[in-house]
């Protein structure tokens, strides 16, 4: 019995551990700044959210591979509240942010992608680190409800929210 409950201890331990490394103790502040302006370059989907990471994942390819841009963000556009839309109904736009693309290939973008601005724009913002996919799901748990109620506190209307997955720096962003 006391070895079980030590095997227990240790397995308990290191899952506990390995959700640190993800991002499970890392404080949840959200700050108001500026961000973008961005180049997206995206896939309309209409369904769960969590299937935008294929999304990302696919035209984050076809980037490198179809035309030799190499992005480092991936981001996700969330229209609507999971909470109050079915979820089938659930409206996202999801790829890569380009940066450093000359206007000639953003042109030429064009005609294989849909290819949109956002525009640089104060924001109501949090970080939280970035180490995989657990990062990301840890990340949506303890970021949104905080969103809401930073945005309540400030009497802000809620807007659709941009995860943006920057893998350089190994960080997330809540916009």
């Amino acid at each position: 019995m006391r070895r079980m409950v030590t095997i227990i201890g240790i397995v308990a331990a290191v899952v506990v551990l390995g959700l640190a490394y993800y991002g499970l103790f890392a404080p949840v502040v959200f700050e108001e700044k500026e961000m973008g302006p961005y180049v997206l370059v995206y896939e309309k989907h209409l369904g769960e959210y969590k299937k935008t990471a294929s999304i990302v994942d696919n035209v984050s390819s076809k980037l490198l591979g179809e035309e030799g841009v190499f992005a480092g963000k991936g981001f996700g556009l969330f229209y609507d509240n999971p909470k109050t839309v079915e979820t089938a109904n659930l409206r996202s736009i999801a790829g890569c942010i380009v940066e450093n693309v000359p206007d000639d290939k953003i042109k030429r973008l064009k005609d294989n992608f849909l290819v949109a601005e956002f525009p640089g724009a104060q924001c109501v913002v949090a970080e939280l680190p970035y180490k995989g996919y657990i990062s990301i799901i840890l990340g949506t748990l303890r970021a949104y409800p905080k969103l809401a109620e930073y945005m309540q506190a400030h009497q802000y209307a809620m807007v659709p929210v941009m995860e943006i997955y920057d893998k350089p720096n190994r960080k997330i962003f809540y916009v």
